[in-house]
């Protein structure tokens, strides 16, 4: 998700629907905190299976203004047995495409090659993070520029761990950190389960988890996600406020995961 140059500086509303469609936060190591991990609630699912699954989001800006663009997460598995995660946003100003080919270990995603892709009306942007397992360096190739770095045995995409997180919640997990290479540094991301609520929706009462970003004391800046209990923690709601006290949020249109259908896919 190689979004933290396209949103740095004033920010447009066309600009904030990448982030408002993306569902979670944009890695920034100034706003984490150094806080331990808890102890996971449970650990009894030692193997997790993932399911094809397909989910489209719309947005809406403060006030209730709609956003004109929707996002797409699909995931599938491929012949060979391993995985292909991708993402897309498609608006009237802006496309964006992420994927990563990753193994299922039955507990850990494994990202061997991540893209990314933008294309607005004025500029295009390309990149890749190719991961060596064997030699524990990624290689990232940013407009045909590459650079290596050293990863340690758990490092994530900014894809991938989003997938992690939903899988970390159905293991009982309540506190989680990934670290994620991403532009030739090693960046954190802390995400704590902070409550439970059923949620009034379109499709219905949803039972969830409430999710949120670890930040520092005192900061303004707060993202808050719903993870479906009974839908295999997916994303339905996220709510993201930005400390000039901006609001976006995003909600589940439809979805498939396995053989369950959420709306009309």
């Amino acid at each position: 998700m190689a979004v933290s140059t396209l949103l740095s500086g004033p920010l447009s509303r066309n600009r904030w629907l990448t982030l408002a469609l993306i569902g979670f936060c944009i890695p920034t190591n100034a706003e984490t905190p150094p806080e331990k991990e808890s102890t996971p609630r449970a650990m009894s699912v030692l193997v997790q299976t993932l399911l094809p699954t397909r989910a489209t989001y719309r947005a809406t800006y403060r006030k209730g203004i709609p956003i004109n663009g929707t996002a797409t997460r699909v995931l599938e598995q491929q012949a060979d047995g391993q995985w292909n995660y991708r993402f897309e946003v498609r608006s009237l100003m802006l496309d964006i495409t992420e994927t990563v080919r990753f193994e299922w270990t039955g507990r850990r995603v494994r990202p061997f090659f991540y893209t990314y892709d933008r294309d607005t009306w004025r500029t295009e942007r390309h990149g890749t993070v190719a991961f060596d397992w064997d030699q524990l360096t990624v290689t990232n190739n940013i407009e045909d520029k590459p650079w290596h770095m050293a990863i340690p045995d758990d490092a994530l995409d900014k894809l991938g761990y989003q997938l992690q997180l939903r899988m970390d919640l159905a293991a009982g997990q309540t506190t989680m950190t990934y670290r994620i290479a991403d532009g030739g540094k090693l960046k954190e991301n802390r995400f704590a389960v902070v409550g439970e609520e059923t949620l009034r929706t379109e499709h219905g009462q949803v039972p969830t988890l409430i999710v949120e970003r670890l930040v520092k004391p005192g900061s303004k800046r707060r993202s808050r996600l719903w993870m479906a209990k009974d839908w295999h923690f997916l994303l339905v709601q996220m709510l993201q406020k930005e400390i000039d006290g901006e609001t976006y949020e995003i909600f589940l249109e439809s979805a498939s995961i396995g053989d369950l259908t959420i709306g009309q896919p």
